[in-house]
């Protein structure tokens, strides 16, 4: 499964930049520009939209955009998550009921 674009969106929100720069090569890690709080910021996004629990050691390792992908990629294949996007209301519907 590919969900590279999903977390490329997450991370163009995020710093509010335009999509197409979210290649896979997009620099996270240190000495990138990228403020800490924002690659914080795209695991906790991650997590809501794709269900999984991500390890802090393992989002530190994160140097490339790619890198947050292929781990939600495995993950996704390990069965650890859900795959599907889920919307803000689909998120919080466990509430209202």
């Amino acid at each position: 499964m590919k969900v590279h674009p999903t977390v490329a969106r997450l991370m163009a929100e995020i710093l509010s930049a335009d999509g197409s720069e979210m290649t896979p090569n997009f620099p996270l890690g240190p000495g990138s520009g990228i403020d800490p709080i924002d690659v914080a910021k795209l695991a906790i996004a991650c997590e809501e939209t794709f269900g999984f629990a991500l390890f802090d050691e393992k989002v530190a390792q994160w140097r490339v955009l790619g890198d947050a992908s292929r781990q939600i990629e495995e993950l996704t294949e390990e069965g650890q998550g859900q795959a599907t996007e889920k919307t803000e209301e689909e998120r919080a519907a466990w509430f209202y009921e």
